[in-house]
């Protein structure tokens, strides 16, 4: 769920700002192509995700398994989600912060929900996970 709302406050920041830009600068287009694709990558990440979850209920994926995909793109999603917010003042500048634009919003909302995410940890029960051969225990918060 968590995931799922990060991922679409990151395709509205990315909707938003290339809705907003006004260039024919190629360093515009290359930025913009850069939010752009952190955004296809954490739908596909939420994507594969949701389907080892699906395969959780129908009984063809192992829970432990599932939560694994789930707490890799967690952690992934969280961070490009907020490099994204972040990434959008350098295409249209710094009063694009004010209330007045209504574009805070977006990166207030996104440091806020990524704050309560146990990112470090996930990445080391990854790691541990990856180089273990084993799969580790999620906690329930995790």
């Amino acid at each position: 769920m968590h995931t799922a709302i990060d991922a679409g406050i990151m395709r509205a920041v990315v909707d938003e700002t290339t809705r907003r830009v006004k260039s024919d600068d190629r360093l515009v287009y290359f930025q913009s192509g850069e939010l752009v694709q952190q955004a296809w990558v954490a739908e596909a990440a939420l994507a594969q995700a949701a389907r080892g979850v699906d395969g959780v209920v129908a009984g063809e994926v192992d829970a432990q398994a599932a939560a694994l995909g789930v707490a890799a793109a967690r952690s992934w999603i969280a961070k490009a989600a907020v490099e994204v917010a972040s990434g959008r003042y350098e295409l249209l500048g710094a009063s694009q912060a004010t209330q007045d634009s209504g574009m805070d919003i977006f990166w207030r909302d996104l440091r806020t929900h990524t704050l309560h995410d146990k990112r470090r940890e996930k990445l080391e029960i990854l790691g541990k996970t990856a180089i273990s051969g084993e799969l580790s225990q999620l906690g329930t918060k995790m």
